[in-house]
């Protein structure tokens, strides 16, 4: 949903940073920015068949991959990522994870936030849960299980419904 519709996908992977690829007068510089755009869509193998293609003529997994040369092009330190395998194949959604965990070596804070709970205890080394907006457990790698995490995130709806229980029933005890 982050891509410039109708634009390159040189244009996708370039704008925000293109203070990078100007000249002290702010002109671009058509070949260094040619240049850093291959240099991403080989990095991370965006399967284009040129960087003048429209963006919205790849694949999903390949949009989704050229947003992301969009801010390691820029030398963000902090990626927030919604839903970053969403619609991909299994391929691809390898692809992006190995790019995570390589962010991650590389001192990047990432921000991960997937319906997706066994992508987030791959990518992520904490997992916050929130129910009901509110902020409820937070994880720890290796403290973490399936069950632990479902229950932290229905633990609102539990105990709602736990007290409506008990106010339909008054004798029951919990």
């Amino acid at each position: 949903m982050g891509i410039f519709s109708g634009q390159s996908v040189l244009a996708n992977m370039m704008l925000p940073g293109l203070t990078s690829v100007s000249s002290s007068l702010g002109l671009i510089d058509r070949a260094l920015e040619k240049n850093a755009g291959a240099e991403l869509v080989n990095k991370l193998a965006i399967k284009c068949d040129n960087l003048d293609q429209d963006i919205e003529q790849l694949s999903g997994g390949n949009q989704q991959k050229a947003l992301i040369a969009r801010w390691l092009h820029c030398d963000s330190d902090i990626f927030l990522l919604d839903e970053p395998t969403r619609g991909v194949d299994v391929g691809t959604k390898n692809a992006i994870y190995e790019l995570l965990f390589d962010l991650r070596r590389r001192g990047k804070t990432l921000l991960v936030a997937s319906s997706e709970l066994e992508e987030l205890m791959t990518v992520c080394s904490r997992i916050l849960v929130l129910s009901d907006r509110k902020l409820v457990k937070v994880f720890e790698r290796g403290e973490w299980s399936e069950t632990d995490i479902l229950a932290a995130a229905f633990q609102e709806f539990t105990e709602h419904s736990l007290v409506m229980q008990s106010k339909k029933h008054p004798a029951v005890i919990l």
